[in-house]
């Protein structure tokens, strides 16, 4: 973890080699990083920390003392002022002051760790405060594994049980695990997220010929190959942006990815002898048909609290207005997690840099969210919110 020291004077008073008069009149960057590992997470071991300063770009040894009060990140983030810049007015008659209205107090708004918390889909039927990314947490994810295969896995196939045991491993906490402070090593998890919607639902229902089939867990007479062909057809997918992956206008490889991840999630999702179901968090939106969105929004947050890790998560509908919700910059942080996770994965032969894969999944990210403004036409106003 970093550690960050109390005072910004206190660590420059254990620096005997400079002057206060120096210190008065130089530019000064302190930068102090060490890893402690939970077992030695006491106040003890933050005395004596060794680190260097900058000034007037020369480096200069330093010691610190940081067991008092710590820096906190959380606080520093404390959002003042929401700026709101209209990127496409449309036709729709929600202005941006109408959005900021919406958006309320800025005072009201909370930062959550985007480390700990899901993705959600920008579609604007849900009530929950979200982090927001075209497809959720399971579109990040399927654009992480096209990028897998088309730059770290370039000769050799992809099946379901490899797609089964690559969404295991990451659902089980090897990458996304994260120390609960003072948990004693417990960690937390951040759940996938995964949504449909009831018709969907309804028409999977029908071409089963099962009324009361329960999506997330049917019963053992179901035919489970009969389910899990169907359950990736694009008709009977109810988010628009995955459905979309499922086009036939999309390369082999995407359309073939998609429909083996959501085969696999399925699986997992059906297998109640281990816990790892429990990790996907999979929703089913009402239908809603007769509901619009007024407004594609992205919020932003500020460059400090995107270097600390930090979001404003917004619910897409609520007082019977709905919005696109979406948190651009606070989705790289998920991509960089899944490519630093594909990489680990990738044959070295194949040389899958991170960078590399991040930038695919990002292009196909991109892709995704211009084919959704260009199905929505010119009538739907954007807005960029940024909150500082």
């Amino acid at each position: 973890r970093r550690v960050h020291g109390e005072s910004f004077l206190y660590c420059l008073m254990k620096l005997p080699c400079l002057t206060w008069r120096l210190c008065a009149c130089a530019l000064v960057t302190i930068f102090t990083q060490c890893r402690i590992s939970e077992a030695q997470d006491t106040r003890s071991w933050y005395r004596q920390i060794s680190g260097r300063i900058n000034v007037n770009d020369r480096m200069y040894p330093a010691v610190c003392d940081c067991s008092g009060k710590f820096f906190n990140l959380t606080s520093a983030c404390g959002p003042s002022r929401i700026n709101i810049k209209p990127l496409q007015y449309g036709h729709e008659r929600f202005t941006a002051h109408d959005l900021k209205l919406h958006l309320g107090d800025v005072g009201d708004l909370k930062a959550v760790d985007v480390t700990l918390e899901s993705f959600s889909c920008i579609d604007g039927r849900s009530s929950d405060e979200i982090l927001g990314t075209p497809g959720g947490d399971a579109q990040e994810f399927i654009h992480a594994l096209i990028a897998y295969q088309e730059i770290g896995r370039t000769n050799y196939p992809i099946w379901i049980m490899d797609v089964k045991r690559y969404l295991s491993r990451y659902l089980n906490g090897t990458q996304r695990g994260t120390v609960v402070p003072g948990g004693g090593g417990k960690k937390r998890y951040r759940y996938m997220y995964y949504h449909t919607d009831y018709a969907a639902v309804e028409r999977l229902r029908k071409f089963m010929n099962e009324p009361n089939l329960d999506i997330t867990n049917p019963a053992p007479h179901i035919p489970r190959e009969v389910l899990l062909s169907a359950v990736s057809q694009p008709e009977h997918v109810g988010c628009r942006h995955i459905r979309r992956l499922l086009s036939k206008s999309n390369p082999d490889s995407v359309t073939s990815m998609t429909e083996l991840f959501l085969q696999a999630m399925y699986q997992i999702l059906w297998d109640k002898s281990t816990p790892l179901y429990k990790r996907i968090k999979h929703v089913i939106l009402a239908a809603r048909p007769e509901l619009e969105q007024k407004a594609l929004v992205h919020i932003r947050s500020s460059n400090l609290c995107l270097a600390a890790g930090y979001a404003f998560p917004f619910p897409p509908y609520q007082d019977d207005v709905s919005l696109y919700i979406q948190h651009p910059n606070a989705a790289l942080s998920l991509r960089e997690d899944l490519a630093n996770y594909f990489h680990d994965l990738a044959n070295p032969k194949d040389d899958a840099k991170v960078p590399d894969l991040k930038k695919r999944s990002y292009e196909l990210a991109r892709e995704a969210m211009e084919a959704f403004i260009i199905e929505k036409g010119e009538k739907l106003p954007i807005y960029a919110v940024t909150i500082e």
